[in-house]
This record gives C-alpha cells, sequence and structure tokens, in this order.
C-alpha cells in the first residue's frame, strides 16, 4: 500500500487501506484520513478526513491526534476549537 502512495496511485492506496481501516487498524485509519484531507484519489472531504482521524487518534495514533486538531483549530469539517 505505502508502495502505492509513493507512486501517486491513491485510488489503489484508498482500495487497499480502507477495509484495513475499517477493521480498526490506527495506521490505515490515518492513512485514509490523509487521502480525504489532500483529496488525492477521492474528493476533498474534511468531515471525512476528521472521522478517520478520530478513528485512529482514539487508538493513540499520535499523527492522527495531531492532523484532528488542526482540523478543529482551522475549523475544517468540524466546529472551530482552538
Amino acid at each position: 500500500m505505502l508502495t502505492a502512495y509513493e507512486k501517486g496511485d491513491y485510488e489503489e492506496t484508498l482500495r487497499l487501506a480502507r477495509p484495513l481501516a475499517e477493521q480498526g487498524s490506527a495506521v490505515e485509519q490515518y492513512i485514509v484520513g490523509i487521502l480525504f484531507q489532500d483529496g488525492t484519489g477521492v474528493p476533498q472531504d474534511y468531515a471525512q478526513a476528521a472521522g478517520w482521524f478520530r478513528k485512529a487518534a482514539d487508538q493513540n495514533y499520535p499523527e492522527a491526534q495531531n492532523n484532528l486538531g488542526v482540523l478543529y483549530l482551522q475549523g475544517r469539517g468540524v466546529p472551530q476549537d482552538p
């Protein structure tokens, strides 16, 4: 999956990561969140990104906690809450 991401094949990255994310993998939840946050391989959707980051953040995944915090700071996909 990371090879697909590094090659810029974001649709393949999503195809591989999403099932694992739905099964609870924090790493894949974070990756799916990144795809939605950046709009790579999917339409940009901050609410979807926040949802995936939240799932990973709840498992103490630090990068997801950071990205979710930034979304709250900016009010993107979630109510603004600095």
